[in-house]
């Protein structure tokens, strides 16, 4: 509608300016002028500053799923000199594709959490403040446009945050060292359980907890295996 407005205003200020039939009506054409100034500073200020419009904020939740199967990880794309990161995710298991961060208008920030994994992305969008507005500038289809979307991952400690890159010679590597990994984790495994039975005898002639007590140093004995091999990656 402003652009209507626009035009009015230009013609009017025409007709009383230039054509014979209504010249001499300095007041009105000054008026009308004016008015097409006005109009045409509105629809600058909106292109340029949001003139009319507030900022509504939204902050949806989701899940992470580890983007591998043997480990948690969140992996990233490192773009430029790497200070720049275009973060990859899945809010499933099921999911066959990580979804990428957006690559314009975003910032990404990673926080270390003793929980679960999940993702917390806040949008700031512009919207009209009232109809009238939105009468005004509808025309341009700029409502809702995305002012700065955030992006908050809260990882769990025991997670890797890795490039692509990164995670590519990881796989490499793991698959040349698994029996060398098996090793690794048994000797650990065994030396935490004899451990814990010399300090609690009664675990010798107990199965379940010896069961349990295993299960734990296995999923420890694993992590520190990996964060060695993660380690040469880096």
């Amino acid at each position: 509608m402003i652009i209507l407005i626009l035009i009015a205003f230009a013609v009017l200020f025409f007709m009383f300016n230039v054509l014979p039939i209504t010249k001499g009506n300095h007041l009105w054409s000054l008026l009308f002028l004016a008015g097409f100034i006005l109009s045409g500073a509105a629809i600058i200020a909106n292109d340029v500053n949001h003139f009319g419009m507030q900022v509504q904020s939204q902050t949806k939740t989701y899940h992470l799923a580890s983007d591998s199967d043997k480990m948690g990880v969140l992996l990233y794309k490192a773009l430029g000199n790497g200070q720049e990161k275009i973060y990859v995710y899945k809010t499933s298991a099921k999911q066959a594709k990580p979804k990428p961060t957006k690559t314009s208008d975003f910032s990404a920030k990673v926080t270390r959490t003793k929980g679960d994994s999940y993702l917390k992305v806040t949008t700031k969008r512009y919207v009209y403040t009232n109809k009238w507005s939105k009468l005004l500038f509808g025309v341009f289809g700029n409502n809702r446009e995305v002012k700065h979307r955030y992006y908050h991952f809260y990882v769990n400690k025991d997670w890797y945050v890795l490039s692509t890159d990164q995670a590519a010679r990881l796989s490499k590597l793991l698959k040349t060292k698994q029996t060398e990994m098996k090793t690794k984790i048994a000797s650990l495994v065994k030396a935490k359980v004899t451990q814990e039975i010399m300090a609690n005898p009664s675990l010798a002639t107990d199965p379940s907890k010896q069961q349990a007590l295993t299960e734990a140093a296995t999923k420890v004995a694993t992590k520190q295996v990996l964060d060695q091999y993660v380690a040469q990656v880096k």
